[in-house]
């Protein structure tokens, strides 16, 4: 919903300062095999739980046709910096916040790195990305979209 954290911040103020209702949602926070796996964690079913692997494999490329190269950036625009944080933020954030959903907590510290590796089509943004992320319960989550 935004690029920074100032951002993020002014839509929460924008927000509070009116009488809207408004919500974010990332995948999975309804669904069914989801709530159940996160109530068991809680009830402490499997253990403590030390890490989380989060992957999300892509069977595409993200392109999508274009009729008119005038419109490159409007219909692929998760390829491009000026209008998408990339992969992570796409994709990775679901995982995110499923981890932080099973730690209660905002991660503490974040390792990212990614590349251009298999479509060298002129994107901006990262085919692939891998993250490791710190919790402060001595527990890990990574992920890799």
């Amino acid at each position: 919903m935004a690029f920074t954290v100032a951002e993020a911040e002014a839509i929460v103020k924008t927000v509070d300062a009116g009488k809207q209702i408004y919500q974010v949602g990332h995948q999975y926070r309804y669904a069914p095999w989801i709530r159940t796996a996160i109530e068991r964690v809680q009830r402490g079913e499997i253990g403590d739980v030390t890490h989380i692997h989060g992957y999300w494999h892509r069977n595409s490329d993200w392109r999508r046709p274009v009729p008119n190269p005038s419109l490159e950036r409007l219909i692929n625009w998760r390829l491009y910096n000026e209008y998408s944080l990339g992969l992570l933020a796409e994709l990775g954030s679901h995982h995110i916040d499923i981890a932080n959903w099973v730690f209660g907590e905002a991660p503490q510290a974040a390792l990212a790195t990614g590349s251009v590796a298999a479509y060298h089509d002129g994107r901006e943004n990262d085919d692939n990305v891998q993250a490791i992320i710190s919790y402060s319960k001595d527990v890990a989550s990574s992920s890799a979209p």
